[in-house]
């Protein structure tokens, strides 16, 4: 699993790769407070190469949404096309991620 900061000046984007368990929640949430600290007010995640996750990551995930919303920032989720793993197993454990995330942002 891999997480980075992508260089760009007028967005705050973190790409995602690999597999994202609880095994990796460590790193994953280290990336993600770092995020916080930032004044974007939109985070954008990358996770298109994303290739394996369990509830932990999408509980680290919806975490992270409340955090940026009692901020009144948003995050969206970039790069996900229909059948993406995320997408899937968020919604075989019923989360609907529409419901969380930019809805324009969201593949279903």
């Amino acid at each position: 699993m891999g997480i980075k900061k992508i260089d760009d000046p007028a967005i705050y984007l973190l790409s995602i790769d690999g597999k994202a368990s609880v095994g990796e929640v460590d790193e994953l949430a280290t990336g993600l407070r770092s995020a916080l600290k930032s004044d974007a007010p939109t985070i954008h995640l990358d996770l298109e190469n994303v290739t394996e996750i369990d509830v932990s990551f999408l509980q680290l995930l919806l975490s992270f949404e409340l955090s940026l919303a009692a901020e009144a920032r948003s995050l969206a989720i970039r790069s996900l096309l229909p059948g993406h793993v995320v997408i899937e197993t968020a919604n075989l454990l019923g989360i609907d991620l529409s419901r969380y995330f930019l809805k324009e942002t969201v593949a279903r």
